[in-house]
C-alpha cells in the first residue's frame, strides 16, 4: 500500500507535479504544430536528381538517377557509389535503404547512381548477352549488348560520376532478373571494375545458361578475387553457379554467395527469406570481407 506524504514539503511536490502536468496537458496540441513545422516545412522532398548522358559507346542517351547521401551538399566527404541498374524500378527504395543504413551506422554513406533501363527493348538489349536458344528470341528479342554496356559503364559512366562527385575508391554493382544476369557477366569478363556485386535472382537460364558456363571456366582458372558477391536466388542455374563460384580452391575468404530458399550449396551459407538488404550490409566498405 502507497505510503502518503503529508508533510509541508511532500504536499508541494504533489501540487509542483499536478500543475506540470495540467501545464503539459494544455500546451500539448500547441508543442506537436511547432513540432510538425519545424521538421517538415512545406516544399518537396527530394531524393535526387535526374541526368541526361550522351553515350559515344552506346550511340545512345542514358537518363540517370543519382542520390546524394545527406549533408553532401553541405560537407567535402568523398563517398563510396552505388551503381544501381533498372533505376526506374528501383532507384526510390534502393536509395531510400542506402540512406536508412548510412544514417544508422550499419553501413557507410553512399552516393547510389542509378541508370534507367528505358524501355523493355533497350533493356533486354543492355543487359544480356547474344543468345541462340529459341525461348529468348520468342520471348525476350534484341539481346546481346551487354559488352557494349560493359564498356559503356567502364569508359563513360564511371569516369562521368569520378569526375562530376565526391567519391571513394570503392564501386558496387547491383541489379535484379537481367540486371542480376548482368552483373554476373560483368564480374567474369570485368572483375577488377567493382568491388562487390549484388546480384538479385539472376537470369542465368539465359542462353542455355551460357554465362554460368563461363564461370565455371572462369572460376576454376582464376588465382585470385579481392571482391565480394551476393546472390539471391532459388534453385536450377542458381544452384551450379553457386556451387562453381564456391567449390574452387583459389575462392577467397571475401567471397560470400547466398543461396536463398534453396537446396544447401557446399561452402555457402544457407539462409531462408533474405534478400538484397542483407547484400547491402554484407558487401560493402568495413563488412564482413577482405574489401580492398
Amino acid at each position: 500500500m502507497p505510503v502518503l506524504d503529508c508533510t509541508p514539503m511532500g504536499k508541494t511536490v504533489v501540487r509542483t507535479v499536478r500543475i506540470f502536468a495540467l501545464v503539459v496537458f494544455l500546451l500539448a496540441p500547441l508543442i506537436t504544430e511547432l513540432s510538425a513545422r519545424a521538421q517538415g516545412q512545406p516544399g518537396p522532398v527530394v531524393i535526387g536528381e535526374r541526368v541526361q548522358m550522351h553515350s559515344n559507346v552506346l550511340n545512345d542517351s542514358r537518363s540517370l538517377m543519382i542520390s546524394k547521401p545527406p549533408g553532401y551538399d553541405d560537407g567535402a566527404d568523398r563517398y563510396p557509389v552505388l551503381y544501381l541498374l533498372d533505376a526506374e524500378t528501383h532507384f526510390q527504395y534502393a536509395s531510400g535503404i542506402v540512406n536508412f543504413l548510412g544514417d544508422n551506422d550499419r553501413m557507410p554513406k553512399m552516393l547510389v547512381v542509378g541508370i534507367d533501363s528505358g524501355d523493355v527493348a533497350r533493356r533486354t538489349r543492355d543487359l544480356t548477352t547474344p543468345s541462340t536458344a529459341e525461348i529468348d528470341n520468342r520471348f525476350s528479342p534484341g539481346g546481346g549488348g551487354a559488352d557494349g554496356f560493359v564498356s559503356f559503364i567502364a569508359d563513360e559512366l564511371i569516369p562521368y560520376v569520378e569526375k562530376n562527385y565526391r567519391t571513394r575508391p570503392y564501386r558496387l554493382l547491383v541489379g535484379h532478373s537481367f540486371g542480376g544476369l548482368f552483373a554476373v557477366y560483368a564480374l567474369i569478363t570485368r572483375p577488377r571494375l567493382f568491388n562487390a556485386f549484388i546480384a538479385a535472382d539472376p537470369s542465368l537460364d539465359w542462353n542455355n545458361q551460357a554465362v554460368v558456363a563461363q564461370a565455371e571456366s572462369f572460376f576454376s582458372n582464376v588465382k585470385e578475387l579481392q571482391m565480394d558477391l551476393y546472390v539471391t536466388a532459388a534453385a536450377g542455374s542458381h544452384t551450379r553457379f553457386l556451387r562453381c563460384s564456391v567449390e574452387r580452391p583459389a575462392c577467397p575468404r571475401s567471397w560470400l554467395p547466398i543461396i536463398a530458399n534453396s537446396a544447401r550449396v557446399e561452402r555457402a551459407p544457407l539462409t531462408a527469406g533474405r534478400g538484397p538488404l542483407d547484400g547491402l550490409v554484407t558487401s560493402r566498405p568495413g563488412g564482413q570481407g577482405s574489401f580492398r
